[in-house]
């Protein structure tokens, strides 16, 4: 809020805080360099996961910080969120006569505050495998998020992250993600993320600071449903075919109970992913629980569990 005080005794109060924040976002946006992006989140978390991770133009939770940084100013309030998710799959992921079996666990924390300082958000984040022994005594394998966005009429939404990857113990790398919400009407919700375009070009061994951008579609149907479909296009995959397609569903009953289901076409790796999910909503807080399998392997497949707490 220090840059806003002085905006607004620069200009004698004659801005209005929101159009100021809008500057200054969008400031920060022309100032970053004008390259693709990656949309491979390194971490989705529990309702993403179940939506197929086609969460671009939806982003209304702390999952938002690392799919698109611009939905945690979609709220007004403090929230508090934990994750851990077992992921199992075979290495080469197309197997192969060397193949064998890597296991994942990850643990996953994120606060954000959109109350404070509302229409501005903040919002912070870490996700590491193996924690805490890994990353800590290893000191590898993590990333820490720091977000901040604008709410501007609860019709455009625009954010930005800055991340800081710890990949082993000697290499790390700073990057960071841009996002944006259009909801024109309460039914309609268009998003755009680019991620991974600070910093320079990411290393052929480096695939999760591959730059992509997501462009992403959702209808909503009252406080009762939403279906949600994304597109992402790779710009430093090695492969034919830089696409991935996403698409996801969440229906709500009793207005308490959350179904999910969603799809993921991955033409760049040559897999396809099913996922299937629970939530129940509470007026403190959200819990959750995920299954994603893989539709050639079986023995590949992630377990995500979730719960939030908001004030």
């Amino acid at each position: 809020m220090g840059l806003m005080k002085l905006l607004s005794k620069h200009l004698g109060d004659r801005i209005n805080q929101r159009w100021a924040w809008i500057a200054v976002l969008t400031a920060l946006y022309l100032a970053l360099p004008c390259a693709p992006a990656y949309a491979r989140v390194f971490f989705p978390g529990v309702k993403p996961l179940a939506m197929g991770t086609a969460f671009v133009a939806v982003a209304d939770d702390c999952n938002a910080i690392q799919f698109n940084p611009a939905g945690i100013a979609q709220h007004e309030l403090y929230w508090v969120d934990a994750n851990y998710q077992r992921s199992e799959f075979l290495v080469p992921p197309l197997g192969g006569p060397d193949e064998f079996k890597e296991i994942w666990d990850i643990w996953h924390f994120s606060i954000v505050d959109s109350a404070t300082t509302n229409p501005v958000a903040a919002g912070v984040s870490f996700t590491g495998i193996d924690f805490p022994n890994h990353n800590f005594k290893e000191n590898e394998d993590y990333r820490i998020y720091l977000a901040t966005a604008g709410n501007f009429y609860d019709t455009f939404f625009f954010g930005v992250n800055y991340q800081y990857v710890k990949l082993k113990e000697d290499e790390y790398a700073l990057t960071g993600d841009v996002g944006m919400i259009l909801r024109p009407t309460p039914w309609i919700g268009v998003g755009l993320a680019s991620h991974h375009i600070l910093g320079p070009a990411p290393k052929d061994d480096q695939p999760e600071l591959y730059r992509d951008v997501v462009v992403g579609l959702a209808g909503h149907i009252m406080e009762y449903a939403t279906i949600t479909f994304d597109v992402t296009k790779d710009f430093d995959a090695d492969a034919d075919k830089t696409f991935m397609f996403a698409t996801g569903a969440e229906g709500v009953m009793f207005q308490r109970l959350a179904l999910r289901g969603g799809y993921l076409w991955d033409e760049i790796q040559e897999l396809d992913f099913y996922s299937v999910g629970l939530g129940w909503y509470a007026e403190t807080g959200t819990i959750g629980y995920t299954f994603r399998g893989n539709v050639e392997r079986s023995r590949t497949f992630d377990h995500s569990i979730e719960i939030s707490v908001q004030f």
